[in-house]
């Protein structure tokens, strides 16, 4: 039986530059088609890294592409002369990108290549037709159409909601902002949903090359991670073969992983091992078994919750307003990807509701905190008749103040469980411990709060911090135990 697929596989199994630099030359050498047929001399070529969902991350967390990695591969494409520029969506960071460039230290794999470093919200940003009932539309970055050549250069972990991220879920990072964690939203409960959006967002912005890179691999996200030495990097034109092959290797070939599934149903590629030719020269590619992520269940909600989750997030959910406050800086216009934010005559930003979309990117970039998120037209009279709140606070805002003042009372690192816990009941029925989590990760992001991982459980705890409550103290405190801030893989417990 002929092969649908070929993954290429070089022995790795240490960064460090002249064993990267070797094992990067070797894949590319080995790839069929070779990177020399896809692209021309002077063609832009975009590079998907991973920089991570959730906070600021370093290399060693392995939850990013690792820097090594991201150097070897662009000076490899500029050698067949490309002019590189490589990113992520980082809309999460508001006004504080160069801190996650920073910390990934993508900020000096672009120093010392000369590629561009890409944010892909100023890029800006359009609606794409997915191929899904709902969501219909996707919020994809610029960046992807601006390019002539996309290669994906992915890292393998474990994934609590899709068993396995890797190359296809890679490309998820092309959707920009909130649209991204609408999708979480839509899917809870669903991996098979979720699965199914994440390869059809893989349809949308497919890439010409991927590169898959197992040299250490988190396990059991969700329970308690681990770092595991694997000694794997593998390349492809076929991300799900990439991914199947990648499971095989780790010992989650056994579970069933949505995403290579229903990838393979959209005829993006191969699923099948057997169906899957291996090029790996004279090496015995590794058979693993690794830790298994703690699995989600299957959807059991009842038809209503199923029926109220959709509705929520789709024509009832709320809509960014800019309130009272607004100091009319303009921030908030510059950073909109969809440019529907404007000055008017009274000399105050509108945002544009017909053309918004709900990206939550001048939400994160707003110093006043006067945007918030509010239930308007048919939203907010559904809610007045549940007798539900119209006006949903900026996390910003009340949250904000709130874990602020529930970290200053306990000085030691603290679970997002238990921020929650010690929170004003009212704010605790107001919001969810993934609210929480994310402003803990934003606080993170501007350099308040640091992390650590401790026996499974991601770990908060203070940075410094200056006038946060207006008390302009300018304190700063020092650590508090001996957990390390830098190994944190910055899990979301909630």
């Amino acid at each position: 039986m002929n092969p649908e697929s070929t993954v290429f596989a070089v022995r790795h199994e240490a960064y460090e530059f002249a064993t990267t630099q070797r094992a990067v030359a070797d894949l590319v050498s080995a790839l069929q088609p070779t990177l020399a047929t896809l692209f021309k001399k002077g063609n832009r070529v975009l590079v998907k890294v991973n920089m991570g969902c959730t906070g600021a991350r370093g290399p060693g967390d392995r939850y990013t592409t690792h820097p090594l990695i991201a150097e070897c591969v662009i000076r490899a494409l500029q050698e067949f002369g490309g002019i590189v520029s490589f990113g992520d969506d980082v809309a999460r960071s508001g006004r504080h990108a160069e801190q996650i460039w920073r910390t990934t230290r993508m900020r000096e794999v672009a120093e010392r290549t000369g590629a561009t470093l890409v944010d892909f919200v100023t890029t800006g940003a359009r609606e794409v037709r997915g191929s899904m009932f709902y969501p219909r539309r996707y919020f994809v970055s610029n960046a992807f159409y601006e390019a002539d050549v996309v290669i994906n250069l992915a890292n393998l972990r474990s994934h609590a909601d899709v068993v396995l991220s890797g190359a296809i879920k890679n490309m998820f990072g092309m959707v920009v902002g909130k649209r991204k964690a609408l999708i979480h939203h839509l899917f809870r409960n669903n991996p098979s949903g979720f699965g199914r959006a994440i390869a059809d967002i893989h349809r949308v912005v497919r890439p010409h090359v991927s590169f898959l890179d197992l040299t250490t691999v988190i396990e059991g996200h969700g329970i308690g991670t681990a770092i595991r030495p694997v000694g794997v990097f593998l390349a492809s034109t076929d991300a799900v073969a990439l991914d199947a092959v990648a499971a095989k290797v780790i010992g989650y070939d056994t579970l069933k992983i949505w995403t290579t599934h229903h990838a393979e149903r959209l005829g993006l590629g191969c699923a099948d091992v057997s169906r899957i030719a291996l090029e790996y020269g004279n090496f015995a590619l590794p058979s693993m078994k690794l830790r298994y992520p703690a699995l989600g269940p299957e959807e059991n909600d009842s038809l209503y919750a199923r029926a109220s989750n959709f509705a929520n997030n789709t024509f009832l959910r709320p809509r960014p307003v800019i309130q009272h406050q607004c100091t009319a800086c303009g921030a908030c216009g510059e950073r909109c990807p969809s440019k529907c934010i404007h000055l008017d005559r009274s000399g105050t930003y509108r945002i544009d509701l017909r053309e918004c979309a709900d990206c939550g990117c001048c939400l994160k970039v707003c110093d006043e905190h006067a945007i918030s998120l509010q239930f308007l037209g048919i939203a907010k009279l559904a809610r007045l008749t549940l007798g539900k709140r119209t006006a949903s606070p900026s996390l910003a805002e009340q949250i904000r103040t709130d874990v602020i003042q529930q970290l200053q009372k306990t000085p030691g690192g603290q679970t997002v469980d238990q921020v929650i816990a010690g929170m004003s009941r009212d704010i605790n029925r107001q919001y969810t411990p993934a609210s929480a989590n994310e402003m803990l990760d934003d606080l993170a992001i501007e350099g308040l709060v640091v992390k650590a991982e401790a026996r499974g459980h991601c770990r908060y705890r203070w940075a410094n911090f200056a006038s946060e409550l207006g008390n302009g103290t300018g304190e700063r405190e020092s650590e508090y135990d001996s957990l390390d801030a830098g190994t944190c893989g910055g899990m979301n417990i909630a």
